[in-house]
């Protein structure tokens, strides 16, 4: 005898709230180690627990911008910053 379908209800998601014990981390660094002319090298981290608060404004000054490549800070200059509040 043939089964009648079932019909599933699924439970509407929802958003985890952040756990004290994840930590999210942004990691760079700049430099080269075998370089006569930059003999410095350095590697830079930001830890945060709700990594959104900082890649939302990001994206948003991003996408108004236009500018998707990754970002050079040897190539940042105050003439090429876009006035503050442009930002």
């Amino acid at each position: 005898m043939p089964r009648a379908p079932t019909t599933r209800t699924q439970t509407p998601r929802t958003r985890a709230a952040p756990s004290p014990n994840h930590v999210f981390g942004f990691l760079d660094e700049t430099g080269a180690l075998a370089s006569a002319r930059d003999p410095y090298f350095a590697v830079g981290m930001l830890c945060c627990r709700e990594p959104y608060k900082i890649l939302r404004p990001i994206q948003r000054i991003r996408d108004r911008q236009g500018f998707y490549d990754e970002i050079k800070w040897n190539k940042v200059s105050a003439k090429k910053l876009p006035e503050p509040d442009r930002l």
